[in-house]
């Protein structure tokens, strides 16, 4: 008996830790050009005013942007296939924004702070 509760407490522990797994972004990513796939739970860390960092992602529904930092604020800036920008977001919080399916850059920007951004 003992035996199967310390199995089901370590299972549960081992799914809970991978569903909450987040995909750092990666340096560099300050272009279009060198921009991350964005996976499910994208996190990363906007260190001044001149970091950027860049996402590309096929997809669609609402697009979250979770600022996570006491101080400084982030925007998100979002461009078509063809780098149309089609919307700036700016928040010190949360942001969320709906976007039919289809291929994107987001680019996240601000004067600092922890973000994640994430498909919902």
């Amino acid at each position: 008996m003992k035996r199967k509760i310390a199995t089901a407490l370590l299972t549960s522990a081992l799914l809970m830790t991978s569903a909450s797994a987040a995909f750092a972004e990666t340096e560099p990513n300050n272009t279009w050009e060198t921009a991350d796939v964005m996976f499910d739970n994208n996190s990363g860390d906007i260190s001044n005013i001149d970091d950027q960092d860049w996402f590309y992602t096929t997809g669609g529904g609402t697009l979250y942007l979770d600022h996570q930092s006491f101080f400084g604020n982030t925007d998100m800036y979002v461009y078509n296939a063809n780098m149309v920008r089609i919307g700036v977001y700016s928040t010190a919080g949360d942001e969320e924004v709906y976007l039919p399916y289809g291929t994107y850059y987001i680019c996240v920007l601000g004067s600092s702070g922890h973000y994640a951004l994430d498909w919902r």
